[in-house]
């Protein structure tokens, strides 16, 4: 069994979104051809043989969660900074 590919929060989204409106034979032609949209771009890292993996290989992957501890500040999506205190 192969090791599960580890993805970022970004990247897990933007592989999401796109199956939300199209097929997963689309995004691998997309990746193949590489991305242009800048905000894609995190996902050129991944090779062909990892993003054939995440779209057709079940539980072939893991969404690395941000380690944010007490006092860290951080910036929601909303732009809202906040200091957490616990």
């Amino acid at each position: 069994m192969s090791e599960k590919i580890i993805l970022t929060v970004v990247q897990d989204e933007r592989i999401k979104n796109f199956l939300k409106g199209a097929e997963k034979q689309d995004v691998m032609e997309k990746h193949f051809k590489g991305w242009k949209d800048e905000n894609n771009k995190c996902l050129s890292v991944l090779s062909i043989d990892q993003m054939a993996r995440i779209l057709y290989e079940p539980n072939s992957y893991e969404v690395e969660q941000p380690k944010i501890q007490s006092g860290d500040w951080v910036t929601r999506i909303t732009g809202v900074i906040d200091h957490r205190t616990q």
